[in-house]
Order: structure tokens, then C-alpha cells, then sequence
């Protein structure tokens, strides 16, 4: 199952907002077939390893085990159910990382496989499979984009030099802040950053797609030269709708990465999942303050001279 959750992490950036799953087929001590969750719309991770189980040795799919990350689906979306293809192989054992939080499938896709004589396992390692899936079960079951805010900060707690536009970050740091970005559907930033820093928004630094760009204001009236996407609120509840909606247009995970009072906004409405800190060793001494966080730290560490901390909401 470690190794279907590996295998797993190949899709994220490209399959959103469907969730990255891994599979393998195991026959006695040796894997037949390897396969994965590549695009959104595109063949489900079970299905990418039997198609190539069947070039190599079809015959051993009947006793076999299909190991896959996440519950095998049962109803017809982009694709044809995965159960089907599972029952119609032969496959005679499955084992499962964790149930489909979606509610079409949510234990409906095991049973169903059980109802067909497949023995079937599972959940295992269900911690680590529903962690990978995060995104995908906060669109399932809260109807909104699984929600990043990212910001750098001084050491001295100061997001930017009042008025200006304020490099805080290592060069090492960017990259693994586009690295972010390719991960994501969508970014999002208030008119006072689009305005000052005058941003760019794209991945440059790293591999794989740029997001789609939304830009927050209460006017209007406002547009964007670049022609991104203005979101006008001028209420909490119109702005959560608004956020929320983002899901309708395939944004599975939103990058915020705005100014201090737009990640505030966020925050004092419990709008987020995770926040992503840097903070630099320099001090600004003065300037605009970085927001105010309280979450569960799930992850540490530096990277050159940048402190990166990881929060997930509680």
C-alpha cells in the first residue's frame, strides 16, 4: 500500500479535482502491473493497471491481488465504474487504502465488489490514503475548493514594506512556491497585491501547469489588464458562495496567496485547510503585519534561509 500511495503522488498537479490514486497487481511475491490516476477525465488507477497487466500476462489476473490506494468507484462519471472491469478480469482479491468519501461510492464500491465473490480488504494504511486525498474530500464532502493560503513573512512577523512591493524569500523558496502552484487549479490574490506587486502568477520555476488566476474585489467595476477572473463581494456570505462556486469551474485546490488582509479574510472566516509560512532570517522592523494563524503544525523544516512551517486548520 506504501508503494500505491508513491505511485499515487505521479498524478497530483494533473488530476485534480479528482483525487491521486495509485494500484498495483500482485501475484504471489512479484507485481504483475503498476498504474495511476494521470489526468482528470482519464482512466482510474485499477483500470491503468489491468490494461497493462493484459500486455504482458493476461492469464495471472485470476489470481491475482489488486492493491489500490483508495476504494474502487462504482458509478459512472468520466468513466465507466472500476468494479466492473475488476469483476470481469477474474481478480479475485482486492485490498484497499480507504473508502471513496464521495458520496456516490462511500463504501458502495467494496460492498459491491463482496456482493460479486471478490474478497475484498481494507481499509489499510487509512490515515496515510485519506492525507493524500485531503483535497479531494474536503470538494466531496464541503462543496468547495480544498483551500492553501501561502505567504512570506520577516522574521520580525511583517509581510511587506508598507506601499511596495517586498522580496522576502530565498530563490530555493520560489521554487518550491511554483512547485505549489503547479499543484494547484486555481490562485487567488486581493486588488491592493495585483496593484502594488503587479504579479505575475504563473509557474515559471517548476514543472507542469500554471493556475487559473481570480483576483478579489469590491468594486465592481474593476478589471485586470490580463483579463483574470474578478470575484466582487462585498459581504461574507456572497464571498463564501463565490468561493465556494470555485468548485463548479474544476478548481479542486485554491492557492491563496494575497496580502495580509486578504489571507485575514480566510482565516477569521475558518475558509482554509492549510497554510503555508515562510519566514525569512531578515527583519523588516516596520511595514505591514503578516496574518495571524493558529492551526496544527504538520510539517517543518528549512530550505536555505527560509523557515517553512505547514498548518492544517483544526
Amino acid at each position: 500500500m506504501q508503494q500505491c500511495h508513491s505511485i499515487a503522488k505521479r498524478g497530483i498537479g494533473t488530476v485534480s479535482p479528482n483525487p491521486p490514486v495509485g494500484a498495483l497487481i500482485k501475484v504471489d511475491d512479484q507485481i504483475l502491473s503498476t498504474g495511476y490516476h494521470k489526468s482528470y477525465g482519464g482512466p482510474h488507477a485499477e483500470i491503468q493497471a489491468i490494461k497493462n497487466a493484459l500486455e504482458f500476462q493476461p492469464d495471472l489476473l485470476t489470481r491475482s491481488t489488486l492493491y489500490v490506494s483508495l476504494e474502487p468507484c462504482c458509478h459512472y462519471g468520466k468513466t465507466p465504474p472500476c468494479v466492473n472491469e475488476i469483476i470481469d478480469r477474474g481478480i479475485p482479491k482486492v485490498v484497499f487504502g480507504c473508502y471513496d468519501p464521495h458520496p456516490l461510492v462511500s463504501g458502495k464500491g467494496a460492498e459491491y465488489l463482496r456482493k460479486a465473490g471478490i474478497e475484498v480488504v481494507g481499509p489499510l494504511l487509512e490515515k496515510e490514503s485519506l492525507d493524500l486525498i485531503s483535497a479531494f474530500t474536503t470538494n466531496s464532502k464541503e462543496y468547495r475548493p480544498y483551500i492553501i493560503l501561502k505567504w512570506a513573512q520577516s522574521s520580525d512577523g511583517f509581510i511587506s514594506r508598507l506601499g511596495e512591493r517586498t522580496a522576502i524569500s530565498q530563490s530555493e523558496t520560489a521554487i518550491l512556491a511554483h512547485k505549489w502552484r503547479s499543484e494547484a487549479d486555481g490562485i487567488l490574490i486581493g486588488r491592493t497585491t495585483y496593484e502594488i506587486d503587479q504579479p505575475m502568477l504563473n509557474n515559471r520555476f517548476y514543472a507542469g501547469k500554471s493556475p487559473q488566476v481570480f483576483v478579489l474585489s469590491s468594486d465592481p467595476a474593476f478589471n485586470t489588464k490580463e483579463k483574470w477572473t474578478v470575484i466582487n463581494s462585498n459581504n461574507s456570505s456572497e464571498f463564501q458562495k463565490k468561493i465556494s462556486d470555485l468548485l463548479k469551474l474544476k478548481i479542486g485546490i485554491l492557492l491563496v496567496e494575497g496580502g495580509s488582509k486578504t489571507i485575514q479574510l480566510f482565516l477569521d472566516l475558518g475558509l482554509w485547510d492549510e497554510a503555508r509560512i515562510i519566514t525569512n532570517s531578515k527583519s523588516l522592523q516596520n511595514g505591514l503585519k503578516a496574518p495571524v494563524c493558529t492551526g496544527v503544525l504538520k510539517e517543518k523544516y528549512t530550505l536555505a534561509k527560509d523557515l517553512i512551517c505547514v498548518l492544517k486548520r483544526k
